[in-house]
């Protein structure tokens, strides 16, 4: 395993575990959901993740195509939409810290990670590895053609499979 420090987490982690299992995984949530807050997530990626997130996001080996969990909070002042959602990677926080924030300094908007040893709705793939979910916060544009109706309503989550809800073949928690 590689080691990071990282605003005070002090994390190591496997790329190339963390690799084969996204690669061996479906695709990310915002496409299997299919809600219109989701669509407009995975039709933002490039303006998402970009300089120094994508970088750390390759350098963990995960695939930022494939997001465990995506889901809208709301609006704010900017026009921009809050989303909160979170990746899973093979690897062990030795030392916690406090989230923390970049801002991208071309377009103005936040991006907050957190890490979690273990990790809710894992998928498969990743069993047998300890793993850290890498949570995030973000703030993105609308970028779809349709608008919104009501930019701070919450939408309902679709149900997740049964399967995947239990805990089964889908998602299995650590």
């Amino acid at each position: 395993m590689e080691r990071i420090t990282l605003e005070g987490w002090q994390i190591r982690y496997d790329a190339e575990a963390t690799r084969r299992a996204y690669l061996a995984r479906g695709p990310g949530y915002p496409e299997v959901c299919g809600c219109l807050d989701c669509r407009n997530y995975a039709a933002a990626r490039d303006t998402t993740y970009r300089g120094a997130t994508l970088e750390l996001l390759e350098r963990f080996g995960i695939d930022p195509s494939r997001e465990a969990e995506v889901f809208a909070t709301g609006q704010v002042e900017s026009g921009l939409y809050v989303y909160e959602g979170w990746f899973h990677f093979a690897g062990v926080v030795d030392v916690a810290s406090d989230p923390f924030t970049t801002r991208d300094p071309d377009h103005g908007t936040l991006f907050g990670l957190f890490f979690t040893a273990g990790g809710a709705l894992m998928p498969e793939t990743f069993n047998g590895l300890d793993v850290v979910q890498l949570d995030f916060r973000a703030e993105v544009p609308w970028v779809l053609d349709v608008p919104r109706e009501h930019p701070n309503d919450v939408p309902a989550r679709p149900a997740r499979p049964a399967a995947e809800a239990a805990g089964g073949p889908a998602a299995t928690p650590r």
